[in-house]
């Protein structure tokens, strides 16, 4: 005999009245099992399937449903409260045809979908007008009016047949034969919780107990107006899928101490439809969660999930940790409003700082230009964190310098991690020179036995502490640091101030410090120094230290050798004697007494040239070249000689005249033909004398048996060539003016025959009105006609 058990809706395990079926055609003798439960709550039934008959149950109260809640994890709990409802009338109908078909309500007819070789399906309504039923291989299909839909299949994994399907938005629930409950999102079809139905010992002996054998799994699952409802496969228990707060159902792990398993649900909780209070109770579960894996020293999943929470709180609450198992790095206390502080107890394990370093990196690149007001802490913090890492590239890479590149923090990596060249490196980015320099001294050259690291140290710190000479911009950013830095490399600094004074042009180093700088190093360096600048400096001082260092150059015996030592290209005694003698001729600032009296030192004539030179001005130039020209005429030829020449042209070029060239040009012509060299000098002398007017002078000096030169005769015909130009435009301008003359005569001439006038006893001055007597000198005046006294009118013209 066929039993109805009847609950409400709000559930219960265990009920308080039993209909029996009589009259409806069930064998006494059989116990079909309800294969399926259904709710028709606009037409008032509750639908059973017994076996092949469908019975229509008409309730007389109408079941209320429970809220929805919304919710994407359900647990599965037993009804507590039967209540009964009274079954007034029931119907019949034959549902013995095991083809499965779509009804279609406005034509009657009907849409075979399975043929009867096929197993049971199950069916649950799917939106307006479509259906969402069991397929083959485990797929769940949806069909419509038109057949299969669309709509694409869900997939259920497991090998066990899908025996229930309920729709409750936004979620499908598909119960399987071995009673397991997956429920996919309508959304997106992705399966959100999947929930092993529980057939425990307890149930094994409550089914001994009533005495009944095993039953076949006929789990039924239906939404019973929102309450999803599943029957127990083998006892008489009726279950509930109770919807319940993922916050809820991460809490509850919490306690427990499951943190896979909340970590496991959090991961899921993106796709939840939370409202704005569960948002806010999550985000302090995941705080709660990420600082409790931390302590269980589940550093990976901590930190990521760390890193996840936005919130300054958060961020603040964790530094403050970091700032407390730290010391070492040297932050001041964090304080934070944290209005949902974490109570954690016992002590926190050290987090690993390439854990704090990871947080702090990822908290950082997700406030990227938000102008968020921590990000200054949350760089410094990271900053430390990579000095005590060593990691000087990421210190760059991955912190805005400006934000945790300070003094303080300099300080700090100087003193407290004892790496005084990167402090300084930092000082040098933020253009803080004399701080960088400054750093660089107090380590580099110390007293005392160093160990080879540490000599390896000092050494790059040198190395870019010279570097960093090279980009200061302004001498007064690098002249504090210039004194210790030229004992140490003095070749290196006078490169530095050449390239600030080349890249910069209008940035000049003071040469008086430059000398004192460098007054105890090498001369060569001061004598390039001053030897390139020497024109523009005005200051005597400067000029008479520039003597001193070519003379000293030149005494030495080693002025080559120590050049080629630095590396640099040699400045031979040569050079250095041309160089002085143009130095002795063009200065503007030199002390012609202080050159006289250094010479005048000199006993072994060395300095025999440059003293003449010393001498020379405008006033006594010839005698001086004469001096020279003495000396070459008394002097075989030889590499003095030379010496002597080339000192001779460098005065006449200093002191050019005709007398000093024709003198230059006598000596060059009476020694050409010893040496042919010479020859060149002579073309070059002789084109400076074309504008000579006296030649015959210039060739009564020439040797009879030169005369005839080629030379020679070059010059005489660039001579008469010019004579004879000026001959031609003379005799020219006399034609002009002779021209302009006799048109000027013809004109005043026409004038005076065209004009007639009258000079009687009446005729008056027409400027003093005075009458004009026969020895007047008058004039006609050029704007009235009217005569007038000559001195009358000059006197008119000269007012």
């Amino acid at each position: 005999m066929g039993r109805v058990l009847v609950f409400s809706t709000k559930g219960g395990v265990n009920w308080e009245n039993e209909a029996a079926l009589e009259g409806l055609g069930f064998d006494e003798t059989s116990r079909e099992p309800i294969s399926q439960i259904c709710c028709a709550s606009a037409l008032d039934l509750i639908l059973l399937v017994v076996g092949d008959e469908l019975v229509g149950l008409e309730m007389k109260d109408e079941l209320q449903p429970s809220p929805i809640r919304k919710s994407l994890l359900y647990t599965l709990e037993r009804s507590q409260t039967p209540n009964l409802s009274v079954i007034e009338r029931c119907r019949l109908s034959d549902v013995s045809s095991k083809c499965l078909s779509v009804g279609i309500a406005k034509s009657g007819g009907a849409l075979k979908l399975f043929d009867g070789a096929t197993d049971g399906h199950a069916i649950c309504t799917f939106g307006m007008e479509e259906f969402a039923l069991s397929g083959v291989h485990e797929l769940v299909v949806f069909v419509n009016m038109h057949g299969v839909s669309s709509r694409p299949p869900i997939s259920v994994s497991g090998r066990s047949r899908i025996v229930g399907l309920s729709l409750k938005e936004p979620f499908l629930h598909v119960l399987s034969e071995d009673g397991t409950v997956s429920i996919f999102s309508t959304v997106d079809a992705h399966l959100v919780q999947s929930l092993a139905f529980p057939t425990d010992e307890v149930q094994e002996v409550r089914q001994n107990f009533c005495g009944r054998s095993p039953a076949p799994i006929t789990c039924q699952l239906e939404n019973i107006d929102g309450i999803i409802l599943i029957a127990s496969p083998g006892d008489s228990a009726l279950y509930e899928l109770v919807p319940v707060s993922v916050v809820v159902q991460i809490e509850e792990q919490i306690q427990l101490g499951n943190l896979d398993s909340a970590l496991s649900m959090l991961g899921k909780s993106v796709a939840f439809c939370l409202n704005d209070v569960e948002i806010v109770e999550l985000n302090h579960l995941r705080k709660k969660l990420a600082f409790l894996l931390l302590q269980n020293a589940n550093f990976s999943d901590g930190i990521a999930l760390l890193s996840s929470i936005d919130g300054t709180d958060c961020a603040l609450a964790f530094l403050s940790l970091v700032a407390n198992q730290r010391p070492q790095l040297g932050m001041d206390p964090v304080t934070h409003n944290d209005q949902n502080q974490v109570p954690i107890d016992g002590t926190f394990p050290a987090i690993p700082l390439e854990f704090v370093k990871q947080y702090l990196e990822e908290t950082i690149r997700q406030r990227d230009g938000s102008h968020h007001p921590f990000i200054a802490l949350f760089s410094c913090c990271l900053a430390r964190i990579y000095a005590i890492l060593e990691d000087f590239d990421s210190l760059f890479r991955h912190c805005d310098a400006n934000e945790w590149n300070t003094v303080e923090f300099r300080h700090w990596l100087s003193t407290e991690r004892r790496r005084p060249n990167w402090a300084a490196k930092l000082a040098v980015q933020r253009h803080c020179w004399a701080e960088a320099f400054a750093t660089w001294e107090g380590q580099i050259g110390q007293n005392g036995e160093r160990k080879a690291d540490e000599e390896e140290e000092e050494r790059e710190m040198l190395e870019e502490c010279y570097a960093t000479l090279f980009k200061v911009q302004k001498y007064s950013e690098m002249a504090a640091s210039l004194p210790w830095l030229v004992r140490l490399n003095a070749k290196v600094c006078m490169e530095a101030i050449d390239a600030l004074e080349e890249t910069n042009p209008g940035e000049k180093c003071p040469p008086e410090e430059i000398v004192k700088l460098f007054q105890n190093s090498e001369p060569i360096l001061l004598l390039r120094y001053l030897d390139s600048r020497i024109y523009e400096l005005k200051v005597p001082f400067l000029h008479d230290k520039l003597l001193d260092l070519y003379v000293q150059f030149i005494r030495s015996d080693k002025n080559g050798q120590k050049e080629r030592d630095d590396g640099t290209d040699p400045l031979t005694e040569n050079e250095c004697r041309q160089k002085l003698r143009h130095f002795l001729l063009f200065s503007d600032h030199l002390n012609s007494e202080k050159a006289a009296e250094t010479f005048g030192k000199e006993k072994s004539g060395k300095f025999h040239i440059e003293a003449i030179l010393a001498e020379a001005n405008e006033h006594n130039a010839v005698d001086c070249l004469q001096k020279l020209m003495g000396s070459a005429a008394e002097t075989d030829f030889s590499p003095s000689m030379k010496e002597l020449f080339s000192a001779g042209q460098l005065l006449c070029t200093r002191f050019s005249s005709p007398e000093m060239l024709t003198t230059m040009l006598t000596l060059h012509l009476r020694l050409s033909s010893a040496d042919p060299t010479l020859r060149a000098n002579i073309v070059q002398i002789l084109a400076l004398l074309d504008s000579a007017t006296d030649a015959a002078a210039v060739l009564r000096n020439v040797p009879d048996d030169l005369r005839s030169s080629a030379l020679v005769c070059s010059f005489l015909r660039r001579h008469v060539a010019q004579r004879t130009n000026a001959k031609q435009w003379e005799k020219m301008r006399r034609e002009l003016v002779a021209r302009e003359q006799s048109r000027t005569e013809r004109e005043l001439g026409t004038r005076s025959a065209c004009t007639k006038f009258r000079v009687d006893e009446q005729t008056k001055c027409g400027i003093c009105e005075r009458r004009l007597k026969a020895d007047d000198e008058f004039v006609r005046h050029p704007h009235n006609g009217q005569l007038t006294h000559l001195r009358c009118f000059d006197e008119r013209q000269s007012v």
